[in-house]
């Protein structure tokens, strides 16, 4: 599953629990004190995902452990290179550590693009679940007061 699509997964799942706790406390068991039940599992649902998702440590780590060596192994090659042929100027930078610096950038766009996208998503998620868990009582005894 793509990223964009679990993002609108989450999305889904926690405004149907939040209304749809909503709707049940109202139409189906009218019981407002109940009714915010929904809008917690709905809060549920996207801080857990908003927590397992994010391998921040994890990637920090792998950068430090396993890219940063291999680029400064290159440098020091590159290094060594220009040292021993002093006759013939090796140029400062090799299209391998161009490319690969490329790639990096690139990388690290397109990882904010998607945090970007996964915050929007959560935010919004959060913030209609919370509503309702919060004021699902209120919202509730309006409405079965209008539905009567």
């Amino acid at each position: 599953m793509s990223e964009k699509a679990e993002h609108w997964a989450v999305f889904i799942f926690s405004v149907a629990s939040s209304l749809g706790g909503l709707f049940y406390y109202v139409v189906i068991s009218p019981s407002p004190e109940n009714a915010g039940r929904g809008g917690v599992l709905g809060l549920a649902i996207t801080l857990g995902f908003l927590f397992v998702s994010r391998d921040y440590g994890s990637r920090f780590f792998k950068t430090l452990t396993d890219t940063i060596p291999r680029i400064r192994a290159t440098i020091q090659e590159m290094k060594e290179r220009q040292s021993t042929s002093m006759a013939e100027r090796a140029p400062l930078t090799s299209p391998e550590l161009e490319q690969r610096i490329s790639v990096l950038a690139q990388s690290i766009d397109i990882d904010r693009q998607g945090h970007e996208t996964e915050n929007r998503f959560l935010a919004a998620a959060t913030v209609i679940a919370t509503l309702v868990s919060g004021y699902g009582d209120v919202i509730a005894k309006r409405l079965i007061e209008v539905l009567k």
